[in-house]
């Protein structure tokens, strides 16, 4: 083998390289997201479930 045959494997290397990292970056985003959706719902849950429960404790608060 020749360098510029070296060369080109090489550079056939790098290309698959950038693209199997950015198809893994891109799945790690979309984790990351549901994550975040998964998160907030269960804020919004753990605050309904506490306006709930001072709710049912104070229950003269309610009309």
């Amino acid at each position: 083998m020749n360098w510029e045959a070296i060369s080109a494997v090489g550079e056939i290397l790098g290309a698959v390289t950038v693209i199997a990292t950015i198809f893994y970056l891109a799945v790690q985003v979309k984790h990351v997201q549901a994550e975040t959706v998964s998160a907030r719902m269960a804020r919004r849950t753990d605050g309904r479930r506490e306006l709930n429960k001072l709710l049912l404790d104070h229950s003269t608060l309610v009309v």
